[in-house]
């Protein structure tokens, strides 16, 4: 099983309304620009399901992929944790992931 550090994003300005909001990302938020702003809330560890495995995308950012190499998703669930998705399927595949924290009694209460 292996850890993975999900960040939550809140993209307070963008150049598209619809691109505001809160989301998961798998890195820190990185800095402002004129026309997009945000932060993350410095990120919780959480354990991938069994043969899920994190590398960089095509584009270079970090991602999630299943056991056959398809990518995943990171979406919010209706808990407000993050979940993965995965797509390229006639269905998605929906995947809850535990917070470590969780796991060993912590938490920031």
């Amino acid at each position: 099983m292996s850890i993975v550090t999900i960040y939550e994003i809140t993209i307070t300005a963008a150049p598209m309304a619809a691109s505001c909001g809160v989301g998961f990302a798998l890195e820190p938020w990185g800095s402002d620009t004129p026309a997009c702003c945000g932060y993350d809330d410095g990120g919780r560890e959480y354990a991938l399901p069994r043969d899920y495995t994190v590398r960089r995308s095509v584009a270079g950012s970090l991602a999630v992929y299943d056991s056959q190499g398809r990518h995943c998703e990171l979406v919010r669930h209706s808990s407000g944790r993050p979940q993965l998705v995965g797509l390229g399927r006639e269905r998605p595949v929906l995947c809850s992931m535990e917070s470590t924290e969780a796991r060993h009694g912590g938490g920031a209460g």
